[in-house]
């Protein structure tokens, strides 16, 4: 029996078209269902209870009057299928004609099989026993059922079929494309709701409109498509056409089918419109856009071509052609591989076979032979494949790069001159990063600190070069930090450096720092000379000016005390001879005054050791107190990097304008710029004259009835100018003398006191 099994599950298509044949001939298909799905189930349900039956009986399936057929799996089947077309109103007659005709499709199937006739007969007759069982187990069981319950089952039914035409229809209707059925003449049948966005069809928005619209409407804006189309024969067709909706003139693609009943006979035909408007408007901007496309891949200044694997040109542009010189069509069908030196063509080779789908893409610089030159060209080339990941083509943009090549090749050459003056300097110089390690150092700096490069390269500055604290216990951990985050303060330093051996140095460094293109410090380039000689001098020369400050305090100090001691003796005098007296005091004050200028003088010397912030109004008022019988007026305001000796300097000039000017009274005028700040002091007495006047700054110069030791101005000029200060003398008008002093602000120069 396998062979019968194997017959008919590799022919239920067969089957399903020959009954099919037959219910269509008898009409039967009048009252079953017009979908060929629904006979093609028929027939695998049949088929699969025959096949369960001949695995069960093993043999013929001979009748017996005592069998309950509802449990025979063949009969049971056909009483499945028979309660299905009872709640359908098919009557019993109806259905038993239909299954003498699926009897004789099967048994034509194994007639027309290539079995012998022995086999043919078995077979035959197997089949009529099983379809006497199926007939007799749904008849038996349609003649035992009531009318109460037929009626039951077909209202049932009812429902059922209701039920799924309404979710047919809400499908329908929910469709965004609008869609009309026609009956036999052309007329509306049917539409579903989006034809409302496009159509006035319908009476009522929101309702169904196959019941609102009217059965003798047309569709008059496809009248004639609709005729002809009916006219063709065709079973369907597609155009495009614009037409005119309460949307404006929509392009739609149009559909049409006819709708064939099981029996192949025409019922309507169904009418579907795509609203194609803005895929046809993307389709018209995407034709633009290509053209532009098209119009810049040929107006592009980069060369850009495609070609083969075997180098042949397939698409060259304007600047590919001008650049090579040739014809569009000279170029097309060339390989470039005859433009390369010899050499280097199959390098190239070697680099396009490498590209895959996975790294398409690679750049390549490589030189080509034009007019017998060499030229240097880069280029992006990328790999082309197609869906089956062949190769198809290699797309190429390039552009000349000869010049520069050639700058790269002086600036290598620039290099290697800047490398060997580096190496060959008598400074030292090297690079750290911004953790401070060691990133380079020049011969000369190797052999200064007594390492070798293997040694030093790669380690922290701190540590090495660098002790991590000053002989004088600073710690230097934070110098490299400090040199990035405050550059300007570190533009120059002077630092204690160490030697391999231990031995401790002094080195004077100009450091830069080392920045990418966005302006981020990524290392310090520093240029270094060795000054521990120098330091040495400087700190000799500050320990012998400590040791002269030292003695000339003693010495004023002492010569101060026998001076007054003196002073007191003359006045105890009285008038035992007047006029020695006078010369005695005025020796004496001479004395004094020239002790105070010394000791101004020291003032001078060590100024800048204590320097600090200071408001010059403030000094001014303080100095002013001394002289409490001129009438001064003091205006503005400005800060200054300075020490006491300002005092000294304010002091000098007010009261020369006091002894020598025979002033009573002084204007004091702060003005304060962007980059100065200006002391303005201007006394109303007899005046310097112009023959003097650049004199009164020299070394011992003095002048008037009040000669003195001639330091006073010379050492008002020095501290001025040890700040960076200038003074200048003027008349005043209408008499007197104007001093102005002139002071660095603190933002000129970046100062920090």
């Amino acid at each position: 029996m396998e062979d019968l099994i194997q017959l008919i599950t590799s022919n239920e298509e067969w089957l399903m078209y020959r009954i099919l044949q037959y219910a269509k001939a008898r009409e039967y298909t009048k009252y079953t269902s017009t979908l060929v799905e629904a006979w093609r189930l028929s027939i695998s349900g049949l088929s699969e209870s025959f096949i369960i039956g001949l695995k069960k009986y093993k043999g013929i399936p001979e009748l017996t009057p005592d069998e309950d057929y509802s449990k025979d799996p063949v009969a049971a089947f056909g009483i499945l299928e028979a309660q299905r077309h009872r709640s359908r109103g098919i009557t019993l007659s109806m259905f038993l004609g239909l299954m003498k005709y699926y009897r004789q499709s099967y048994i034509d199937l194994v007639s027309s099989s290539k079995f012998d006739e022995g086999k043919k007969d078995l077979y035959i007759k197997y089949l009529n026993l099983f379809f006497d069982r199926l007939e007799i187990g749904f008849s038996s069981e349609w003649c035992n059922i009531s009318e109460n319950k037929i009626i039951e089952d077909l209202q049932s039914m009812n429902r059922t079929m209701t039920n799924e035409k309404n979710k047919y229809l809400t499908i329908f209707d929910s469709m965004n494309t609008p869609i009309f059925f026609l009956n036999l003449h052309n007329k509306i049948e049917n539409l579903n709701h989006a034809t409302s966005e496009y159509f006035d069809f319908c009476k009522t928005s929101g309702e169904k409109y196959y019941e609102t619209v009217k059965k003798d409407t047309e569709l008059y804006f496809l009248k004639d498509e609709v005729k002809e189309f009916i006219e063709s024969n065709k079973e369907k067709i597609e155009f495009e056409k614009y037409i005119l909706t309460k949307k404006g003139n929509v392009y739609f693609q149009v559909k049409m089918k006819r709708m064939l009943d099981v029996s192949g006979k025409f019922f309507g035909t169904v009418v579907i419109l795509n609203d194609l408007t803005e895929l046809r408007n993307t389709s018209e901007s995407l034709k633009q856009s290509e053209q532009r496309y098209k119009n810049i891949v040929k107006d592009q200044t980069e060369f850009i071509t495609r070609f083969t694997s075997d180098g042949t040109h397939t698409f060259v542009n304007d600047a590919y052609c001008n650049y090579m010189g040739m014809k569009r069509e000279e170029l097309i069908g060339k390989s470039f591989f005859s433009f390369l030196p010899k050499e280097d063509r199959k390098k190239l080779k070697s680099i396009l076979d490498s590209l895959t789908i996975t790294n398409p893409i690679k750049e390549i610089e490589h030189r080509y032979i034009l007019d017998g030159k060499i030229r240097w060209l880069h280029w992006i080339n990328r790999a082309i494949f197609d869906d089956d990941g062949n190769l198809f083509e290699y797309q190429a943009v390039g552009r000349d790069i000869t010049d520069k090549k050639r700058i790269e090749e002086e600036l290598k050459e620039s290099e290697e001159k800047y490398r060997e003056l580096v190496e060959n300097a008598n400074s030292i110089i090297l690079k750290f990063d911004n953790e401070g390690r060691i990133l380079s150092m020049n011969e000369f700096g190797l052999k200064y600190f007594g390492y070798s490069e293997k040694e030093l390269i790669g380690k922290n500055g701190i540590g090495t070069i660098i002790p991590k604290i000053y002989s004088s216990g600073k710690d230097l951990k934070k110098l490299i930090n400090n040199m990035i985050n405050f550059e300007s303060e570190y533009q120059s330093n002077i630092n204690e450096n160490i030697k391999k051996n231990g031995q401790r140095v002094w080195v004077h460094w100009t450091n830069k720092p080392l920045k990418d293109d966005q302006g981020n410090i990524h290392g310090i380039l520093c240029v270094g000379t060795d000054i521990t000689e120098r330091k040495k001098a400087e700190d000799k020369i500050k320990e012998l000016n400590e040791t002269l400050r030292i003695l000339n305090k003693i010495l004023r100090h002492d010569i101060l005390n026998d001076l007054t001691i003196v002073l007191t003796v003359c006045d105890l005098m009285g008038d035992v001879n007047p006029k020695l007296k006078e010369k005695a005091s005025r020796a004496l004050e001479k004395s004094i005054n020239l002790i105070e200028r010394i000791r101004e003088l020291e003032q001078a010397i060590i100024s800048g050791e204590n320097v600090q912030k200071v408001e010059i109004n403030k000094v001014i008022l303080e100095v002013i107190k001394n002289y409490p019988e001129i009438d001064f007026k003091v205006t503005g305001q400005c800060e200054i990097c300075t020490d006491e000796a300002i005092f000294s300097v304010l002091d000098n000039i007010i009261r020369n304008a006091i002894i020598h000017g025979k002033t009573k009274k002084i204007d004091i005028d702060i003005i304060r710029t962007e980059k100065m700040c200006k002391v303005r002091i201007a006394d109303y007495g007899i005046g310097i004259p112009d023959n003097i006047k650049h004199r009164i700054f020299e070394e011992g110069f003095s002048y008037g009835n009040h000669k003195s030791t001639g330091l006073g101005l010379y050492i008002v000029k020095k501290i001025v100018e040890r700040y960076g200060g200038a003074i200048k003398v003027e008349d005043n008008t209408p008499k007197g003398a104007i001093f102005t002093i002139i002071y660095p602000t603190l933002e000129s120069k970046n100062i920090v006191c």
